[in-house]
Parts: structure tokens; C-alpha cells; sequence
């Protein structure tokens, strides 16, 4: 359990540190700690698993996913625009991994049609508001991203169980909270509306842990005696 506390700490802390530098406009700080937010928080994620005796099975998949979020804070963290894109395409590319671990372990067709039409409202929702000043430049790509979202929060809606209501909510709380952190780096973007940098950047981090919290309990077994 030591080394569980020890990585949650470390997490708490760049994440925290994060938060100052948006807060504060560091961004030196900012460089130095957001490319360790999600790889710490997976540390954690995998130290649980073994201090409590099991491992998470297909593990891989979560290790793609997290290194794709991590490639996309980074190139994320400039403003090139080409930066951006490939910043982008990494976590659409992530969000990918995270959906087959999620429903390679639990599937709902039921859920899936339900959370498929439900998420259809906040993105039609986000699409007019980014073109309310007109459309913006690259279009095609707010919409690619919007749809990438939409497929997450799908996705994973399509792993909610009645037998496991906990870790259910715990992953549709956790693409709510990140269809919004991610709606307003787009509204910042085509001039809809401003939100601080530190509101984006909290409910980023509360959208990871939430998720990542689910997939743990998807995916934890104990190790058979």
C-alpha cells in the first residue's frame, strides 16, 4: 500500500503544482508539470492494483491510452498550430484505447443507444455555439473533435451496468466532466465564450481520475492463490 500512497501523492502534487501555474500564469511550471498529470495518475492506478494483490488485465490497452493524453498535453502545450492538430489527433487516438478497454470488459446495447442519442444533445449543443460568430478556421476538425468526444462519452455509457452502479456513474460523471473541459478550450478558441485556464484544467484532471477510476474496477483481478 506504501507505494500506492507514495504515486497518489506524487499525482496530488504535480497536479496541484499544475493548477498554481494556471492559476497564477506560471508557465514554466506549467511545462514542468502537466506531461506528468496522467502518467502519474496511472502509476497510481497499477500501484493499487498491486498492493491490493491483483493486476489489471490487458493492461496494455490503459498504457496506450495514457501515453496518447500524455503525448496530447504535451504538444498541446505550444501554440503552433501543426502542434495542435497532432496534439489533438493523440487524444482522439487515445480516446480510442480507452473505449475498447472499457467495453472489452462490459457492453450494453441498451446503454450504448441510450448514451448515444443522449450525447448527441451536448454536441449539437457545442456545434452551434462554436460557429455563433460564423464558422470558424478548420471547421472540420472542431467537428471531428466534438464527434470524438461524443464517441467517448458513448462508449462509455455503453459499459454501464446494473449489477456495478458505482463504477457506472463514476464513468459518465467522468465524460461529462471532460466533454466540458474540452468544449471550452473550443469556445476560448472561436471567440463563444472565455473560461480561465484553471477551469479547464481541474475538470480535466477530475474527468481522468473519474475514469480511470472506472477502468481500474473494470479491469482489477486478483492474483489466484
Amino acid at each position: 500500500m506504501t507505494e500506492f500512497v507514495l504515486s497518489f501523492l506524487l499525482f496530488l502534487v504535480i497536479s496541484v503544482l499544475d493548477l498554481f501555474s494556471k492559476a497564477g500564469n506560471r508557465r514554466s511550471l506549467e511545462v514542468a508539470t502537466k506531461p506528468f498529470i496522467i502518467p502519474s495518475l496511472y502509476l497510481s492506478i497499477f500501484m493499487l492494483a498491486s498492493s491490493m494483490g491483483g493486476y489489471l488485465d490487458h493492461s496494455y490497452i490503459l498504457v496506450m491510452g495514457a501515453v496518447l493524453y500524455t503525448a496530447g498535453d504535451i504538444l498541446l502545450l505550444w501554440k503552433n498550430t501543426m502542434l495542435f492538430i497532432v496534439g489533438v489527433l493523440s487524444f482522439i487516438s487515445g480516446h480510442v484505447f480507452f473505449i475498447s478497454y472499457g467495453l472489452l470488459h462490459s457492453f450494453s446495447p441498451l446503454f450504448l443507444t441510450i448514451g448515444g442519442i443522449a450525447f448527441l444533445i451536448p454536441f449539437f449543443s457545442y456545434i452551434r455555439k462554436i460557429t455563433k460568430n460564423g464558422k470558424p478556421d478548420m471547421f472540420p476538425g472542431y467537428v471531428v473533435y466534438g464527434l470524438s468526444v461524443w464517441a467517448l462519452s458513448t462508449g462509455m455509457a455503453a459499459t454501464i451496468s446494473f449489477d456495478d452502479p458505482i463504477r457506472s456513474l463514476l464513468a459518465v460523471i467522468g465524460v461529462i466532466f471532460f466533454g466540458y473541459s474540452d468544449s471550452r478550450i473550443a469556445y476560448n478558441c472561436t471567440g463563444h465564450k472565455e473560461t480561465e485556464d484553471f477551469t479547464i484544467m481541474w475538470t480535466y484532471i477530475a474527468a481522468n481520475v473519474l475514469i480511470s477510476s472506472s477502468m481500474f474496477m473494470l479491469g482489477f483481478h486478483p492474483l489466484a492463490l
